[in-house]
């Protein structure tokens, strides 16, 4: 099944299908690449109001434009220094059409240096404002920071009364706070503005609809900025069901299907850290009428992929043996030989780029076009896109996109006949031989239950999807997947192949058999009654209106069991591509900073979890920390995923002579030099493990408001510091800048530069930096 994503807020609402796709995906995501078919239209601007589609009439509305526009500026008072730019009658935004009776509101703000515009969604049938997000054009020192005006409970009371004033359809006893949401879940940043994100489940009749929800964002001034309401379905199904609950889970524990997989741990930027053995749970939604599977819509009394050979073919993928990277032109014979339809083709451009495998090769970024596109001669043809492992000379990836009328012509591109859905499958088999290596040996062709062709919509491609396996066990998220038209060209071609170590694979352990892992599985969910969203997405170029059906869905005792596998070591529920546990985390209240001089500040820090108690419950608030420590800490408060956030250094080289990847402070390094808080010196020595100076911490602290060059314009001037040890100071420049700032102080006249830092005086610098937001010209952290 393929799915459009139509506007960014509806991402927070894709249905897991299947965990190993998705992986690919997201990877193919980050890289920049694509699986399906780009399409690039050219349309006129919008009139003041337009109908999307010939199926839509303005005429149908119940709520006028006019009263559309009215609503939304009472909502949202920021608006009235704004302008309306257009008004269409369906999303001028999508393709195809989804023929929704929605108003879609094209808003500007106009400012000295320019303007911004965005645009808003009602319902045109019952008021409801479906989809806001109104822009910050303030100063960035008007932003609130920390403190909050309003907390957390006081948002969430203003979020819900919002969405009863926004959403007439919706009433107060059917919205559900959905606390499991991993979007809207995780540590919050100490720095940049407060904000608070609210995820609310609509219940129809007391059941839960699945993607059919509301999000909102409120700022720390009590503003809503931001706001996604699914539309309402034109009808809902009986939520009465035929199966009972018990006959569900009967036929639920009968199918239950737990896969035994090679999970990756990826870093920020997709690079793989680590592998761990996990047991992934599937089980479809249960017809709660049928009492069969559903999937794509259909009843099935199967669920999961089939996984066929893939056989080997007369010309198989030949390493490159030759010494060093390969040259473009290289490159790009080895894509041509792959993929005829480029024999017309010039070559265009061409870049050598950092890889994102973990042996570290760089990547050739290679485009063809029309000699027309190239020469600028009108915007009609198609160009094509390939990305190829310049070491070893495997074509990653490679895509076409087509430049054509608005919209697109769905007629062959040839005179070609069209070709069988056999003969397809046989081309992309000869072409994954030939480009992936060991193809016939480690993959395997997934066809799933209801991989027929549709009949009620034209077929205008083949899609086939292979997986990676690793001596009979799934890799997770290696997967490749190849799209051809109808005249068996490909199109476009995705394969994601991590490198694996055969000494890493094999020291995975497995202690946890198939059967354990079904009853721990069964001992960790439930079937629970829910209606879901079927269709909203675009298959075959046509988009599919969703629709409410009532089904049986497993989830987690506690939540939600998207993302999540069963460790097979030691027995643990994870979640999917990182190495966190699902077990939340909770601030455990430490024992040993009551009547302490710093506990406000310490109780903040172990609040927003920079700073954790050891297993007795002790902080050890006058423990001293190392250099790494302080980076660290300021690192979590700055980013709290800050582990997992790619941030340029893609292939994690090594940024000191001793912060390597294997330091426990190489995360944090990374951060800092990010945020240009520091300078990496790959010859040169941090010093982490070092005890944390106040003089060392003071330089740190003028390098994070970003005044370190001011300082060092001050350093003719700052000879005499008002301490009695001020000669014993070496940067007395940085030390007057964070004294000046009110980040530091003396104490009894000196300022003891050599003093060691305990948590606690670090804790209460991080809040003073906390408070400082706003009040310099720049903001803290990027």
């Amino acid at each position: 099944m393929k799915r459009t994503l139509h506007t960014l807020s509806k991402s927070m609402f894709i249905t897991v299908l299947g965990v190993s796709v998705l992986a690919s995906s997201a990877l193919a995501a980050e890289m920049g690449t694509t699986t399906a078919q780009h399409v690039v239209s050219v349309t006129e601007s919008a009139a003041s109001t337009n109908s999307i589609s010939s199926n839509l009439n303005p005429a149908d509305a119940k709520i006028s434009k006019d009263l559309a526009v009215e609503r939304t500026k009472k909502l949202f008072p920021a608006l009235k220094e704004a302008t309306v730019q257009s008004v269409d009658f369906g999303d001028p935004n999508t393709y195809p059409p989804r023929n929704e009776k929605v108003w879609t509101i094209q808003w500007e703000f106009k400012t000295e240096n320019g303007s911004s515009g965005f645009s808003s969604r009602v319902d045109a049938m019952n008021g409801d404002l479906l989809q806001m997000y109104v822009p910050s054009l303030n100063d960035p020192r008007s932003i609130t920071h920390f403190p909050p005006k309003v907390s957390r409970e006081e948002a969430q009371k203003l979020a819900k009364d919002f969405i009863l004033q926004a959403a007439p359809s919706i009433t107060s006893y059917s919205l559900q706070m959905n606390d499991d949401d991993t979007q809207f879940k995780g540590q919050t940043s100490l720095f940049g503005p407060v904000q608070y994100n609210f995820n609310y489940n609509i219940q129809i009749n007391g059941v839960k609809l699945n993607n059919g929800g509301v999000q909102v964002t409120v700022d720390g001034e009590g503003n809503v900025i931001q706001f996604y309401k699914a539309p309402q379905y034109s009808s809902y199904p009986s939520t009465e069901p035929k199966i009972t609950l018990e006959q569900a889970t009967t036929f639920a524990k009968k199918h239950q299907e737990a896969e035994l997989q090679y999970i990756p741990i990826r870093k920020g930027g997709g690079k793989v850290q680590s592998w761990w053995l996990g047991y992934v749970p599937s089980l479809h939604p249960i017809d709660a009428q049928t009492g069969q599977f559903v999937t794509q819509g259909m009843s099935s009394s199967n669920q999961g992929p089939i996984y066929v050979a893939v056989p080997k073919k007369d010309k198989v993928f030949t390493p490159i043996t030759a010494d060093g990277e390969l040259t473009a032109e290289q490159a790009a014979q080895i894509v041509e030989q792959a993929f005829p339809l480029l024999k017309d083709k010039k070559l265009q451009q061409k870049s050598l780029n950092d890889g994102w495998s973990a042996d570290n090769h760089k990547v050739w970024s290679i485009n063809w076009g029309n000699e027309e596109l190239r020469m600028g001669m009108g915007p009609f043809g198609s160009s094509n896109r390939a990305t190829v492992d310049a070491q070893t000379g495997i074509i990653v990836q490679y895509s076409t996109d087509i430049f054509g009328p608005y919209p697109p012509a769905a007629k062959p591109v040839s005179n070609e006949p069209v070709i069988s859905k056999e003969a397809a499958l046989q081309k992309a088999e000869e072409l994954i031989n030939l480009i992936y290596p060991n193809a016939s040996e480690v993959l395997k062709r997934m066809e799933t239950n209801n991989s027929e062709d549709d009949s009620s919509n034209p077929l205008q491609n083949y899609s086939f999807s292979f997986q990676r396996f690793y001596k009979g066990l799934l890799v997770n998220g290696d997967n490749v997947n190849i799209t051809l038209d109808l005249q068996g060209n490909v199109t476009n071609y995705y394969g994601n192949r991590t490198t694996l170590d055969d000494q890493v694979m094999g020291a995975l352990k497995l202690n946890l058999s198939k059967e354990q892992a079904l009853s721990q599985i069964w001992e960790s969910t439930k079937l629970e009654l829910e209606l879901n969203s079927l269709g909203g997405y675009t298959i075959n170029n046509t988009y599919e209106q969703p629709i409410a059906k009532l089904v049986y869905n497993q989830i987690f005792k506690t939540g939600s069991l998207n993302f999540k596998a069963l460790d097979a070591t030691d027995g643990t529920w994870k979640l999917l591509w990182s190495d966190q546990t699902t077990t939340p985390q909770t601030s455990v209240k430490p024992t040993d900073i009551t009547d302490h001089w710093a506990q406000k500040d310490l109780e903040t820090m172990v609040q927003y979890q920079v700073l954790t108690t050891d297993d007795s419950g002790k902080l050890n608030p006058n423990q001293t920390i190392k250099y790494g420590d302080w980076l660290t800490m300021m690192a979590t408060a700055l980013t709290p995923q800050y582990k997992n956030y790619y941030n340029g250094n893609r292939n994690d080289k090594p940024l000191f002579a001793d912060i390597t990847e294997t330091s426990p402070y190489f995360d944090a390094v990374r951060t800092f030099v990010q945020q240009k808080w520091l300078e990496a010196e790959v010859n040169g020595h941090l010093n982490a493990d070092q005890e944390l100076t106040r003089e060392t911490l003071a330089s740190s602290l003028v390098h994070i408001v970003k005044y370190n060059k001011l300082a060092s314009l001050f350093a003719p001037t700052a000879k005499d510091l008002p301490f009695t040890d001020s000669d014993l100071i070496k940067n007395k420049s940085d030390v007057a800048l964070a004294v000046k700032l009110g980040l530091m102080e003396g104490s009894d006249g000196a300022f003891n530069p050599s003093a060691k830092v305990t948590k606690a005086e670090a804790a209460v610098i991080i809040m003073r930096l906390v408070h400082l937001q706003g009040k310099l010209d720049q903001t803290i952290g990027q």
